[in-house]
């Protein structure tokens, strides 16, 4: 039986003049993703599959380096779409904005994609990925917190309720 193994990436150098689409990972987050690598050992996999996101597919080189496995990067695994919304929020202010992002997942409230946008489009990226493996093989993919925890919310009614 496979199994669906989703990674945010590690920690990247926030920077505000930035788009966080186009962060890196600091140095704590390239070892973090080391230790991840050794630790994904017990999985059975033949490729580590990625969000084209810089902090993801450093994340997911350092995975695929490791177990010396090919690296491939999929469309529409991004992180929900905020270009225009470069804020760096307090993380107060952040929670706030993220519980309502999760609860009205229909409004667009930041970004240029609502929650749901994101969701499909993720959801859509993964199941698609699932039908290319076989039922034997495990399927690794490293993405973003906020698009795993929206397509997570979907299938587990308990998660989705938060």
């Amino acid at each position: 039986m496979h199994r669906l193994i989703l990674i945010k990436h590690s920690v990247p150098t926030i920077q505000a003049d930035i788009p966080s689409n186009k962060w890196v990972l600091n140095n704590e987050g390239k070892d973090r993703a080391k230790v991840l690598a050794e630790k994904l050992s017990i999985y059975h996999f033949s490729k580590v599959y990625t969000s084209p996101e810089p902090k993801a597919v450093e994340t997911a080189e350092i995975v695929a380096a490791f177990h010396k496995k090919p690296l491939e990067k999929l469309t529409n695994t991004h992180e929900h779409l905020r270009l225009t919304n470069r804020k760096i929020y307090p993380e107060a202010e952040w929670m706030d904005l993220m519980k309502h992002f999760f609860e009205e997942k229909d409004t667009l409230l930041f970004g240029e994609e609502t929650a749901s946008e994101a969701r499909a489009r993720f959801d859509q990226a993964v199941r698609k990925l699932i039908k290319q493996h076989s039922y034997e093989e495990d399927i690794l993919l490293v993405a973003h917190g906020t698009v795993i925890s929206l397509f997570i919310s979907m299938y587990n009614k308990r998660i989705g309720r938060v």
